[in-house]
């Protein structure tokens, strides 16, 4: 691991997920925007893409979030997607 990506897995991704995880409870819903599937969720399931796989045990502190990348990884026609596609390292 890189002192860049140490940093990351350290101090700012665990920042970043506590403020998502804030928002989705604040929400209610399980979404980070009204009550349905919207380009908010999407963009934080795509950004976080890479640090879920790289860093799992990160995720067990933030039940929301975890729920919320189930949510939108359950879609159909993104499961449908990210099961055919390649994985590429960044």
């Amino acid at each position: 691991m890189t002192e860049l990506q140490d940093k990351l897995y350290r101090e700012d991704l665990p920042k970043f997920l506590r403020q998502l995880e804030e928002l989705l409870i604040e929400n209610k819903t399980g979404y980070f925007v009204g009550n349905k599937l919207t380009l908010a969720d999407l963009a934080v399931y795509s950004t976080l893409e890479n640090p879920f796989r790289d860093f799992p045990n990160m995720y067990t502190k933030f039940p929301q979030v975890v729920n919320n990348r189930k949510k939108v990884g359950s879609q159909p026609q993104l499961a449908a997607y990210l099961s055919s596609r390649k994985l590429t390292d960044m």
